[in-house]
Protein backbone atom coordinates (compact mmCIF):
# COMPACT_ATOMS: atom_id res chain seq x y z
CA UNK A 1 0.00 0.00 0.00
CA UNK A 2 2.67 2.76 0.74
CA UNK A 3 4.47 1.70 -2.02
CA UNK A 4 1.50 1.91 -4.38
CA UNK A 5 1.08 5.33 -2.62
CA UNK A 6 4.84 6.43 -3.25
CA UNK A 7 4.45 5.78 -6.70
CA UNK A 8 0.86 7.77 -7.31
CA UNK A 9 2.80 10.88 -5.22
CA UNK A 10 5.91 10.50 -7.48
CA UNK A 11 8.33 10.04 -4.54
CA UNK A 12 11.22 8.09 -4.87
CA UNK A 13 11.71 5.76 -2.13
CA UNK A 14 13.74 2.37 -1.46
CA UNK A 15 11.31 -0.29 0.41
CA UNK A 16 13.06 -3.27 1.76
CA UNK A 17 11.71 -6.10 3.66
CA UNK A 18 13.92 -7.46 5.97
CA UNK A 19 13.97 -9.25 9.72
CA UNK A 20 14.40 -6.53 11.77
CA UNK A 21 17.29 -8.49 13.88
CA UNK A 22 19.43 -8.13 10.74
CA UNK A 23 18.69 -4.27 9.27
CA UNK A 24 21.64 -4.53 6.16
CA UNK A 25 22.63 -0.73 6.88
CA UNK A 26 25.37 1.18 8.80
CA UNK A 27 24.98 4.90 9.43
CA UNK A 28 22.15 5.64 7.24
CA UNK A 29 18.84 7.00 8.14
CA UNK A 30 18.56 10.21 9.54
CA UNK A 31 15.85 8.60 11.42
CA UNK A 32 14.02 5.51 12.25
CA UNK A 33 10.48 5.17 13.54
CA UNK A 34 8.58 1.81 15.12
CA UNK A 35 5.28 2.90 15.80
CA UNK A 36 2.01 1.42 16.70
CA UNK A 37 3.35 -1.72 19.58
CA UNK A 38 5.37 -3.57 16.23
CA UNK A 39 8.27 -4.33 18.76
CA UNK A 40 8.01 -6.96 21.35
CA UNK A 41 6.76 -9.78 19.55
CA UNK A 42 10.26 -11.87 19.25
CA UNK A 43 10.41 -14.50 21.42
CA UNK A 44 12.99 -12.81 23.91
CA UNK A 45 14.69 -9.89 25.27
CA UNK A 46 18.11 -10.79 23.68
CA UNK A 47 16.07 -10.82 20.59
CA UNK A 48 14.74 -7.31 21.13
CA UNK A 49 18.02 -6.12 21.84
CA UNK A 50 19.08 -7.19 19.01
CA UNK A 51 16.44 -5.17 17.15
CA UNK A 52 17.88 -1.84 18.84
CA UNK A 53 20.98 -2.57 18.21
CA UNK A 54 20.51 -2.91 14.74
CA UNK A 55 18.52 0.40 14.46
CA UNK A 56 21.52 2.28 16.49
CA UNK A 57 23.89 0.72 13.91
CA UNK A 58 21.66 1.96 11.02
CA UNK A 59 21.03 5.40 12.08
CA UNK A 60 23.56 8.27 10.91
CA UNK A 61 25.65 9.83 14.19
CA UNK A 62 22.67 12.16 15.88
CA UNK A 63 20.24 10.38 14.22
CA UNK A 64 16.65 9.80 16.03
CA UNK A 65 15.05 7.02 16.67
CA UNK A 66 11.09 7.02 17.58
CA UNK A 67 9.62 3.79 19.30
CA UNK A 68 5.89 3.67 19.98
CA UNK A 69 4.20 0.97 22.31
CA UNK A 70 1.71 0.00 24.66
CA UNK A 71 2.12 1.47 28.23
CA UNK A 72 2.71 -1.46 30.27
CA UNK A 73 1.59 0.23 33.51
CA UNK A 74 -1.32 1.62 31.84
CA UNK A 75 -1.98 -1.60 30.17
CA UNK A 76 -2.05 -3.85 33.20
CA UNK A 77 -4.25 -1.40 34.90
CA UNK A 78 -7.05 -2.13 32.59
CA UNK A 79 -6.21 -5.62 31.24
CA UNK A 80 -9.39 -8.04 31.43
CA UNK A 81 -8.83 -11.66 31.39
CA UNK A 82 -11.78 -12.43 29.25
CA UNK A 83 -13.50 -10.03 26.74
CA UNK A 84 -16.42 -10.81 24.59
CA UNK A 85 -18.17 -8.52 22.08
CA UNK A 86 -19.53 -8.18 18.66
CA UNK A 87 -19.36 -5.78 16.12
CA UNK A 88 -20.41 -5.50 12.60
CA UNK A 89 -21.43 -9.58 12.53
CA UNK A 90 -18.35 -10.60 13.89
CA UNK A 91 -17.74 -12.21 17.70
CA UNK A 92 -14.91 -11.48 19.65
CA UNK A 93 -13.66 -12.96 22.43
CA UNK A 94 -10.14 -12.50 24.26
CA UNK A 95 -8.38 -14.53 26.95
CA UNK A 96 -5.54 -12.80 28.23
CA UNK A 97 -3.09 -13.23 30.87
CA UNK A 98 0.48 -11.35 32.18
CA UNK A 99 3.37 -13.56 33.42
CA UNK A 100 5.22 -11.07 36.14
CA UNK A 101 8.40 -13.36 35.74
CA UNK A 102 8.70 -12.98 31.87
CA UNK A 103 6.47 -9.61 31.45
CA UNK A 104 4.38 -11.04 28.59
CA UNK A 105 0.46 -11.06 27.82
CA UNK A 106 -0.46 -14.28 25.91
CA UNK A 107 -3.72 -13.53 24.27
CA UNK A 108 -5.86 -16.17 22.90
CA UNK A 109 -8.52 -14.29 20.45
CA UNK A 110 -11.27 -16.19 18.54
CA UNK A 111 -13.06 -14.61 16.21
CA UNK A 112 -16.68 -15.90 14.75
CA UNK A 113 -17.64 -14.53 11.49
CA UNK A 114 -20.56 -16.63 9.27
CA UNK A 115 -20.29 -19.40 11.50
CA UNK A 116 -16.70 -19.98 11.03
CA UNK A 117 -14.38 -19.98 13.65
CA UNK A 118 -10.72 -18.06 13.60
CA UNK A 119 -8.09 -18.58 16.50
CA UNK A 120 -4.88 -16.37 16.80
CA UNK A 121 -2.16 -15.99 19.21
CA UNK A 122 -0.23 -12.79 20.35
CA UNK A 123 2.31 -12.89 22.41
CA UNK A 124 4.32 -9.88 23.49
CA UNK A 125 6.55 -8.83 25.83
CA UNK A 126 5.46 -5.88 28.03
CA UNK A 127 8.45 -3.27 28.99
CA UNK A 128 8.37 -0.75 31.75
CA UNK A 129 9.57 2.49 30.57
CA UNK A 130 12.98 2.40 33.09
CA UNK A 131 13.82 -1.00 31.36
CA UNK A 132 13.02 0.32 27.90
CA UNK A 133 15.29 3.36 28.37
CA UNK A 134 17.67 1.05 29.71
CA UNK A 135 17.86 -0.93 26.36
CA UNK A 136 18.06 1.94 24.42
CA UNK A 137 20.82 3.56 26.45
CA UNK A 138 22.75 0.05 26.22
CA UNK A 139 22.50 0.07 22.46
CA UNK A 140 24.03 3.63 22.11
CA UNK A 141 20.50 5.58 22.12
CA UNK A 142 20.10 8.75 24.41
CA UNK A 143 16.86 9.08 25.48
CA UNK A 144 15.62 12.93 24.63
CA UNK A 145 12.12 13.16 25.20
CA UNK A 146 8.94 11.05 26.31
CA UNK A 147 5.52 10.96 25.34
CA UNK A 148 1.99 9.56 26.36
CA UNK A 149 0.19 9.77 23.06
CA UNK A 150 0.67 11.32 19.76
CA UNK A 151 -0.62 14.94 20.41
CA UNK A 152 1.91 15.95 22.75
CA UNK A 153 0.46 14.45 25.50
CA UNK A 154 3.54 13.93 28.69
CA UNK A 155 4.15 10.32 29.90
CA UNK A 156 2.75 9.18 33.14
CA UNK A 157 2.06 5.70 34.47
CA UNK A 158 -1.36 6.52 33.25
CA UNK A 159 -0.59 7.08 29.26
CA UNK A 160 -1.68 4.52 26.93
CA UNK A 161 1.09 4.84 24.77
CA UNK A 162 4.72 5.06 25.81
CA UNK A 163 6.52 7.10 22.72
CA UNK A 164 10.45 7.42 23.75
CA UNK A 165 12.71 9.65 21.04
CA UNK A 166 16.06 8.91 21.46
CA UNK A 167 19.38 10.56 19.64
CA UNK A 168 22.20 8.18 18.17
CA UNK A 169 25.29 8.76 20.57
CA UNK A 170 28.85 8.47 19.45
CA UNK A 171 30.50 5.28 21.61
CA UNK A 172 32.54 5.81 24.42
CA UNK A 173 33.67 4.31 26.89
CA UNK A 174 30.56 5.03 29.08
CA UNK A 175 28.21 2.97 26.48
CA UNK A 176 30.58 0.40 26.33
CA UNK A 177 30.37 -0.51 29.73
CA UNK A 178 26.59 0.28 29.73
CA UNK A 179 26.17 -2.08 26.99
CA UNK A 180 28.42 -5.01 28.63
CA UNK A 181 26.45 -4.43 32.18
CA UNK A 182 22.99 -5.16 30.29
CA UNK A 183 24.82 -8.20 28.16
CA UNK A 184 25.61 -9.71 31.15
CA UNK A 185 22.11 -10.35 31.66
CA UNK A 186 21.70 -13.25 29.11
CA UNK A 187 25.66 -14.53 29.77
CA UNK A 188 26.66 -13.71 26.03
CA UNK A 189 27.55 -10.60 23.79
CA UNK A 190 24.89 -10.12 21.02
CA UNK A 191 27.02 -8.49 18.29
Amino acid sequence: MAEAEATKQKVDLAFVQQDMRCIPFVNTFDAIINIFTSFGYLGTEEEDYKVIQQVSRALKPNGQFLIDIDNRDWLLSVLKPKTCREINGIKRKTKTCFDKANGRTSTTIYYTRNNKQFKRLSDIRRYSFEEMTKMLQSAGLKPKKNYGGFKDEPYSNFSKRMIILSTKTECDENNLHINRCFLTKYNKVVD
